[in-house]
């Protein structure tokens, strides 16, 4: 069976790896891009919609989650029967929420956000937002909440659409509304990402540089209202895309913002946040030293654990090892038990013997709610070579599940490790958000090799 894609971006290249393990032969990408378009991606060519026609196909594969619909008719008109169009990747996407709200609990925001010294302090600006197409996508945010019971109290925009709302700079023409949600509406869309429609994205839980959603939907003095929708404050998003800069100094047109709302900042008489210092130090917790370097014993008695030891795997990377000897004596310098610590991301590839750990990589580490409250749920460079990752940074998976469920994790070496399982699932959803991040194919191509060679699912 042969197939189209028709969307070259992070969907397309998910549809792309589905379909191959489908046993599907991808013949080409479509796409309306122009400049894409004579492109070869992953060893396929990019064709315009046009040249479908020509191509000796049996399905055409919609790889959007956007703009579905408009795709849809384009291929009809193209004379493309609706029996050879399907969808192989469906978005997560709201749904009616079940609980009981009026329409006044749906829509209205409660008195103290109109009082709050973050609203004044905005009104007093007399700020004219005269964009257009921005205002419209609240219109349009407005109506999906209200038509799936979803209370505009349990919601805030975030990211871009802060500094639109402050006059800072116009939305972009494909640019999102993103939006966070409380938690017991995470409990029911997901922690994820989550595609609401057209113009409008739920980010994943923690997104905002490890923040609480919840306490910036909840606190009256870390959101302010504008269009009756609660907005993230410009402080607390400089200060977002400042710990950006610090994983990220080399993304395009962050320092750019950041300059921007420094300026503004200035012209309104308005302190620049103060830049948070992450770090670790001494836990002021009484353990001793057994306790701090001691797993329970149900860790190495998981089938997880197990599983991983049947393999037999020798590790002779070093450099790895070094970096984890390294991480073993931090957490015992600064009174860290190894039982509230998980190790993920790029060394569980390598416990894994499946790639080194390059001298530059860091051992990527995430940490108990406890001690995140100690230490902060932002991005935290421990060391040259230990790093702890911003809490949810895994697409929204709850931490401490990780590290307190001894079937999501492994022991190696006397430490905890996020399974390998876990690792490739949140590998394959970043392809899908991030689909030309360096070395991301290589990996996933790695790993479902590692499953194909021991008939695992």
């Amino acid at each position: 069976m042969k197939a189209i894609i028709f969307g070259c971006g992070g969907v397309g290249l998910t549809a792309k790896d589905k379909l191959e393990d489908a046993g599907m032969d991808i013949v080409a990408f479509a796409d309306n891009n122009e400049k894409k378009q004579g492109a070869f991606i992953e060893g396929c060519r990019v064709i315009s919609p046009q040249e479908i026609s020509s191509q000796d196909y049996d399905f055409i594969a919609i790889a959007a989650f956007k703009h579905v619909e408009s795709i849809r008719k384009q291929l009809h008109s193209l004379n493309i029967p609706e029996e050879k169009i399907i969808m192989p990747v469906e978005p997560k996407k709201i749904f009616v929420n079940p609980a009981k709200y009026t329409i006044e609990e749906l829509v209205t925001l409660s008195k103290d956000n109109y009082e709050s010294e973050s609203f004044r302090n905005y009104e007093k600006m007399h700020i004219e937002v005269k964009d257009e197409a921005f205002l419209a996508k609240l219109d349009e945010l407005k109506g999906v909440l209200l038509e799936n019971n979803i209370p505009r109290e349990k919601v805030c925009v975030v990211k871009g659409a802060v500094m639109v709302a402050y006059g800072l700079r116009a939305s972009k023409r494909f640019e999102d509304i993103d939006i966070i949600m409380t938690d017991d509406l995470r409990e029911l869309y997901g922690r994820g990402h989550v595609y609401i429609s057209e113009d409008i994205e739920m980010v994943a839980a923690g997104y905002m540089n490890g923040r609480k959603d919840e306490e910036i939907i909840n606190d009256v003095n870390k959101h302010f209202v504008f269009q009756g929708l609660k907005f993230m404050n410009l402080e607390d998003f400089y200060d977002y895309k400042r710990g950006i800069l610090l994983v990220k100094p080399n993304k395009a047109g962050l320092k750019n913002d950041l300059d921007i709302m420094v300026r503004f900042f200035s012209e309104n008489n308005l302190t620049v946040p103060a830049e948070q210092e992450y770090r670790i130090f001494v836990n002021p917790e009484k353990y001793t030293e057994e306790e701090l370097i001691t797993l329970a014993k149900d860790n190495y008695e998981s089938a997880s654990t197990k599983n991983y030891e049947k393999m037999h795997i020798e590790v002779k990377d070093n450099v790895f090892l070094a970096k984890l000897d390294e991480l073993k004596k931090v957490l015992l310098e600064n009174n860290i038990p190894r039982e509230k610590v998980c190790v993920v991301r790029g060394a569980v590839m390598a416990a894994y013997g499946l790639r080194p750990l390059n001298e530059a990589e860091a051992v990527d580490i995430i940490m108990t709610d406890d001690l995140r409250e100690l230490y902060g749920r932002g991005y935290i460079r421990i060391s040259d070579n230990i790093a702890m990752s911003a809490m949810y940074y895994m697409n929204g998976r709850n931490e401490d599940t990780i590290i307190n469920d001894v079937n999501r994790h492994f022991v190696f070496e006397g430490l905890k490790f996020m399974n390998l399982e876990e690792v490739y699932a949140f590998k394959r959803e970043v392809r899908l958000l991030k689909a030309y991040k360096p070395g991301l194919k290589e990996e996933l191509d790695v790993l479902k090799g590692f499953y194909k060679n021991r008939d695992c699912a």
